[in-house]
């Protein structure tokens, strides 16, 4: 702790009149001639080298947040704003339409879809036969996997079909979340709903809703289904591990190769869950139980933090007319009734202005 304290205070000396402290998932603030040191719910980070001197020792673990360049500037510090009060269970699996300049998210332990319009503010909720915990896009209505099936959900006429039973899924699983390949086809997972097993198992929808296995290690629950801009990389979350890997994809035979360690997120206190990429190929990963959202580089750098107000972020998707604006969903499962007084904007939506564009979220079906 000793040695975590005294990076963290060389990290606040360089922005001069305000030096922050991280503890944990808390960040604390303090500044010359006040003795209060004040904690801190809602900021992003932002460290950018001035000069470009390794950013990790041989002695520092790969994506340890206690290692910052030797020079460096805060060139961004605002609040994620709560947009949507919604008091989620478990909101996740959030997806931005361009085409309706809409979010779309579900609550998993509710069974409710949500939908956030930016311009008007206004938020409406709809009810689902099925426990949905993924969506994508497809010809105006909503792809989602929800308890052992996929279906398609038509928010015109919130009228629900049935696509396909999820083969080998034995009693207690259910889906997890997923998203699209640059195939066009809908990757997803399964899940032990007691998340006790790593029984867990990956699968792809191709576009003749056939349902094939992905030749992936079973875990007990994967999030982030991500590819980076050139399709070839595939990023997704061993979050009971609390690990980020990355897979080598073959865009002609599908195959996923050389498995590895993008991050481990031990150190910075939570499990890593939803992710997004930006267009500098950088992956934006919330992290469950510490209060923020996290971006590493593609070779396992910390580059950005995004402090909540919640302490249990979900899902991350970029939007907004230029998908500038990072969407955070969060959760309040499992969480007391003084924590619910203490962070009581746990369950809602929030959104960031950032200085990066997202990349846009393919649809079922459509290929790169």
């Amino acid at each position: 702790m000793a040695q975590r304290c005294h990076d963290a205070h060389q990290f606040g000396k360089g922005l001069g009149r305000i030096g922050f402290l991280i503890v944990g998932h808390r960040v604390w603030s303090w500044s010359p001639g006040c003795a209060r040191v004040m904690p801190i719910c809602g900021l992003a980070i932002k460290r950018r080298a001035l000069t470009r001197p390794p950013l990790r020792s041989s002695k520092q673990p790969r994506g340890s947040l206690f290692s910052p360049p030797k020079r460096f500037a805060l060139a961004m510090m605002m609040t994620p704003e709560c947009v949507a009060p919604t008091g989620c269970v478990q909101g996740e699996s959030p997806v931005w339409s361009a085409s309706e300049n809409r979010l779309w998210w579900v609550d998993v332990k509710r069974a409710k879809l949500h939908r956030y319009n930016p311009k008007t503010r206004n938020t409406r909720r709809y009810d689902l036969p099925v426990r949905a915990s993924a969506l994508a896009l497809h010809n105006g209505m909503l792809l989602m996997a929800g308890n052992t099936e996929i279906g398609l959900y038509d928010p015109q006429t919130e009228d629900y079909r049935k696509l396909k039973d999820v083969p080998d899924t034995p009693q207690g699983l259910r889906t997890g979340e997923g998203g699209v390949a640059p195939d066009g086809s809908f990757w997803f997972a399964t899940m032990d709903d007691a998340e006790k097993e790593p029984s867990g198992l990956y699968h792809r929808l191709g576009a003749d809703h056939a349902i094939t296995p992905l030749r992936l290690p079973s875990v007990m629950q994967a999030s982030a289904f991500e590819f980076s801009p050139d399709g070839r990389t595939f990023y997704t979350c061993d979050t009971a591990e609390q690990e980020i890997l990355a897979y080598d994809f073959d865009l002609a035979s599908g195959a996923l190769t050389g498995r590895r360690v993008v991050a481990n997120t031990m150190d910075l206190g939570g499990y890593p869950k939803g992710s997004a990429v930006d267009t500098e190929g950088r992956i934006w990963t919330a992290l469950w139980g510490a209060s923020r959202i996290v971006c590493h580089t593609p070779d396992g750098e910390i580059d950005e933090m995004i402090i909540l107000a919640a302490p249990q972020p979900t899902g991350v998707a970029f939007g907004g007319d230029d998908l500038s604006t990072l969407f955070i969903t969060t959760a309040r499962v499992g969480m007391s009734f003084p924590q619910l007084d203490a962070r009581p904007l746990s369950g809602s939506l929030f959104a960031l202005p950032l200085d990066v564009q997202g990349l846009a979220r393919r649809d079922f079906g459509a290929s790169l």
